[in-house]
């Protein structure tokens, strides 16, 4: 499966702090598609810990403490 975001759109600063944190974003979903569930949850943390902003890198967190709880 693949994901695209297309974040040209963004106001610079959220897109710049997209980029830097782009492999740690990729690895959380790679993660999740391969339902390592927990450790992907602590990527996508990660990410927001470095862009709160990031709304994507939300929603992937927010489904992972789903599955979590579930």
């Amino acid at each position: 499966m693949a994901v695209f975001e297309v974040f040209d759109g963004d106001p610079p600063e959220l897109r710049q702090a997209k980029l830097e944190t782009i492999k740690i974003f990729e690895e959380g979903l790679l993660l999740y598609y391969r339902k390592s569930i927990h450790k992907a949850a602590q990527m996508f943390a990660d990410c927001l810990r470095q862009n709160p902003a990031d709304p994507v890198a939300r929603i992937y967190l927010d489904r992972c403490q789903e599955r979590l709880s579930d």
